[in-house]
């Protein structure tokens, strides 16, 4: 049986979670917001194994930010490296 406080409390807990990824998904994509859906999805998909890694830790809401940061980056550099092996794909086979 839940009582009126303790669903209190769960949705306030709640709510500090969503708030705290909004705040990863600010600091780890930056002001810019990009555009491209496979990007995005891409974004997220980093933005939920930092949040899986951090929820491992004891202590996730030190961790996120660093750890959504880092997997974004790394995402980022993936896709620039994903666009440029297509582009070059693209130039062997009009060159072929």
């Amino acid at each position: 049986m839940t009582t009126k406080y303790s669903r209190r409390g769960f949705e306030k807990d709640n709510l500090q979670k969503v708030n705290f990824r909004r705040l990863a998904e600010h600091h780890a994509f930056g002001v810019q917001a990009e555009s491209a859906p496979e990007k995005q999805r891409i974004f997220n998909l980093a933005l939920n194994e930092a949040e899986a890694l951090a929820c491992q830790t004891g202590v996730p809401e030190l961790v996120l930010l660093t750890l959504a940061e880092e997997k974004v980056q790394t995402a980022r550099r993936w896709f620039s490296r994903q666009q440029a092996v297509k582009r070059r794909s693209a130039e062997w086979q009009v060159a072929a």
